[in-house]
């Protein structure tokens, strides 16, 4: 099995659909999608979720970025805005007031008041202020991102691509390791700006890494089963010395380590590369349409999952109570929280379409 990707957009999906899977996974307890990580005990693996998920994320999208197209950085924020933070605050503002209803009928408590600055501010900050919709936060942060790499990028201009690329990799890793250090004695009360400041600088590393990884290392780091296998041993010698670690990047959570957190960052998105490259070879020698298309379809829509899979599992709770039947938490419970995102989302692309086709219509 050689380093080259049958097909890049489809290899991109698997491992987005893998990462939204581990997102779920990681807000419904235990259960089945915990099994990507490699299971060695009760509620451990190998590559636990809260290890590298989120950094995945910033990976896939520093992946994808495409300086030459986006040099003009007013119609790259325009662009993200429209797709980003207009759908955000939509989604963001029917959850305000679903979350007010609940609280008011004493079926949630977990909510913040429904005022303009938890509406529009702190979505940048915490981004819990409703719960539900919790796992949004990663829509605005990785917006930051993105405008601000993007921003700094731009104004660099060298002959020397290669190595200002690799200089630059440099530079971020050092940021990132200034923003885990400082987290260290950090203190969220009266303290936002630094909250963003240091997650977003936390995150410029894996964003500029999944650039450098497509422009110069795609076909020369190796995945293969050697190379996995020894990634597996590497990580367990790792768990043995230095201990199952994770952290939480949306608060700045890192339990005192500086360097750990990229370590283990840059071991899951190699892990998740080599799994997803298995899993994209035995779909394609399978040849079952069905199933590329299901996987092409999720990945092409884990906003929806992000955005209300916690609803869902707020739901399940209520009516069939978590802890409750152990069997239906592990097996049905991760299922649900994903299927009917995606059907909702499905149903509203339908919506969207019959109503631009009927005002196209009047218009004829």
């Amino acid at each position: 099995m050689g380093t080259k990707i049958l097909n890049d957009s489809y290899y991109m999906n698997i491992i987005k659909v893998l990462g939204i899977i581990m997102v779920v996974g990681g807000h419904t307890g235990f259960n089945l999608f915990d099994l990507i990580g490699i299971p060695y005990g009760e509620f451990k693996e190998i590559f636990p979720a809260y290890s590298y998920h989120m950094p995945l994320f910033i990976f896939i999208s520093g992946y994808f970025i495409n300086l030459n197209k986006n040099s003009d950085i007013n119609i790259f924020v325009n662009k993200k805005v429209k797709s980003l933070i207009v759908p955000y605050y939509i989604t963001n503002i029917f959850y305000a007031f679903l979350t007010m209803v609940l609280v008011n009928e004493g079926l949630f408590y977990k909510s913040k008041e429904a005022t303009i600055h938890n509406i529009f501010v702190e979505p940048w900050i915490s981004g819990y202020q409703f719960n539900l919709n919790g796992p949004g936060w990663f829509v605005l942060f990785l917006f930051l991102v993105q405008v601000t790499y993007l921003l700094f990028r731009t104004k660099i201009k060298s002959n020397k691509e290669k190595e200002v690329d690799f200089i630059l990799l440099g530079v971020f890793i050092l940021l990132g390791f200034v923003s885990t250090y400082l987290s260290i004695n950090f203190n969220e009360e009266n303290n936002s700006l630094l909250w963003v400041i240091l997650r977003t600088s936390f995150g410029f590393q894996f964003y500029h890494l999944g650039y450098i990884y497509k422009k110069y290392l795609k076909d020369k780091i190796p995945l293969n089963v050697k190379s996995f296998l020894i990634l597996i041993v590497a990580k367990i010698l790792f768990i043995a010395f230095l201990g199952n670690y994770t952290f939480s990047m949306r608060a700045l959570v890192f339990r005192d380590k500086v360097f750990l957190p990229l370590i283990v960052s840059i071991m899951g998105i190699y892990y998740i590369l080599h799994v997803s490259k298995f899993i994209a070879y035995l779909t394609e020698s399978i040849k079952n349409n069905k199933i590329k298309n299901t996987i092409n379809y999720i990945g092409n829509n884990t906003w929806a999952i992000m955005m209300h899979h916690m609803t869902v599992n707020f739901f399940y709770d209520k009516f069939i109570g978590l802890g409750k039947y152990e069997i239906l938490d592990y097996f049905v419970l991760p299922l649900v929280c994903t299927i009917l995102p995606l059907i909702w989302s499905k149903v509203y692309t339908i919506f969207k379409t019959l109503r631009l086709e009927r005002k196209m219509a009047e218009n004829a």
